[in-house]
């Protein structure tokens, strides 16, 4: 019996990388997994294979997200959890980093996030509660030269979002993660797998705490647009 069984999850970002192990994981324990990415052939391949649902979103996009639970519902019924995996990173200096460039890792990396709390967030609730994870780095603790473009996740943002979705019976859990920890996160998630299992909170809701240590575990995203 899996830690998982019968919850509905969509992962974005999921067609590769650290996304692919999330829905591999998920759907070993016995989730019902959302596949969704803009690399489409991918996450159709990976999805047959797990027997998943694939569905096509860039999280910068918000029609996309409210295709992407029409098509997850309509498959599913509801949908108890979220994965904001999806992000992007470009190596250059801060002064070489073109103004387009550096809105597009916004759009993905912070918009995308954001998109996906504000749309699934009614619908978790709504699902009886659950839990959205959010990857992000542990650069925006320690910095990281040449990385210009990178948006890092604003932790107190994170923690002001936690507390404001205890109402919704939903648990928001931060993972963080750094350069060369894409695997090593990868193979931790995969030993401890109830460190980010759905929980559905008591009445009255549940957060993280402001210590970073209590929103989850070390991870990091995987890249979600190659179109850049």
């Amino acid at each position: 019996m899996g830690k998982l069984d019968g919850r509905v999850v969509l992962i974005t970002g999921a067609a590769r990388g650290q996304g692919e192990q999330e829905a591999r994981l998920f759907a070993a324990e016995g989730a019902r997994v959302v596949v969704a990415d803009v690399l489409d052939e991918q996450g159709e391949e990976l999805a047959e294979e797990i027997g998943a649902s694939y569905v096509h979103l860039d999280v910068g996009r918000e029609e996309d997200w409210t295709a992407a639970v029409a098509s997850a519902k309509a498959a599913h019924g509801r949908i108890d959890g979220l994965v904001n995996n999806a992000g992007i990173l470009r190596f250059n200096a801060l002064v070489d980093t073109p103004l387009a460039e550096f809105l597009r890792i916004v759009q993905v990396n912070q918009v995308g996030v954001f998109l996906g709390i504000k749309t699934l967030a009614p619908e978790i609730a709504a699902a009886g509660g659950g839990t959205i994870v959010n990857t992000a780095s542990f650069t925006g603790l320690t910095g990281m030269a040449y990385v210009g473009a990178r948006v890092v996740y604003n932790l107190g943002t994170e923690v002001r979002r936690a507390r404001e979705l205890g109402s919704y019976r939903l648990e928001e859990k931060l993972g963080r993660g750094g350069m060369g920890e894409v695997w090593r996160a990868r193979h931790r998630m995969l030993a401890r797998p109830a460190a980010i299992k759905l929980i559905r909170p008591s009445a009255g809701g549940s957060s993280c705490s402001a210590t970073p240590s209590a929103c989850g575990p070390s991870s990091r995203r995987n890249s979600h647009d190659r179109t850049a």
